[in-house]
């Protein structure tokens, strides 16, 4: 017989891998089963952010070797601690975004079913962070968001499909339009950088 028991953090990390393939389903079923744990959901999403940031640095390193050398160990501790507070934020941000767009279009679920739909969405951070070692295929994993986040709407706020799609399509495209603005005025300013050196 299925569980009826809330998963376990490996069991949640699963649920969250296999979503990126069959994002419907995967929350459908999980839906039938309490939400996560406290723990669970924090541990997937402060362990996608850790290697998000690890991913960032390494790929800041090997652009610039020497980019380490000009900061103290106490700065970096600083700056990775901001960090994941920033983006701890931002998780309970979508996590209230979600749970919002659940109840407008139609469909019921608590605030938990939002955190774990946050949680599974955050191992786009990792795969972001992959994705922007390769030229333009830093746009894949918003759309990959987009569908895990339908799904989530689906299987766990039982939200029409059409309108599930309809609404995280639209989200995606304003987050892939804001990177796009993001990364034009970094790259700026890096070249204003190097010109001023």
């Amino acid at each position: 017989a299925p569980s009826t028991a809330a998963p376990g953090f490996a069991e949640f990390l699963e649920q969250s891998l296999l979503a990126m393939a069959r994002a419907p389903s995967v929350f459908a079923s999980a839906a039938l089963r309490p939400a996560p744990a406290f723990g669970a959901i924090a541990g997937l999403a402060l362990g996608s952010g850790i290697t998000a940031f690890a991913l960032n640095l390494t790929h800041g390193v090997i652009l610039n070797p020497g980019f380490l050398q000009h900061f103290t160990p106490f700065i970096l501790a600083a700056v990775g601690a901001a960090a994941l507070a920033l983006y701890a934020g931002l998780l309970i941000l979508l996590a209230a975004l979600l749970y919002g767009l659940g109840r407008v279009l139609g469909g019921a679920g608590g605030f938990d079913r939002a955190l774990q739909a946050a949680a599974a969405l955050s191992l786009m951070a990792p795969l972001q962070a992959l994705c922007n070692w390769f030229a333009a295929a830093w746009v894949l994993p918003a759309m990959l968001a987009a569908w895990v986040a339908a799904g989530a709407l689906e299987g766990l706020f039982k939200v029409k499909p059409q309108l599930a799609r309809a609404a995280c399509a639209l989200l995606a495209c304003a987050a892939v339009g804001l990177q796009f603005a993001g990364r034009a005025f970094l790259e700026g300013a890096a070249q204003a950088y190097s010109a001023a050196q």
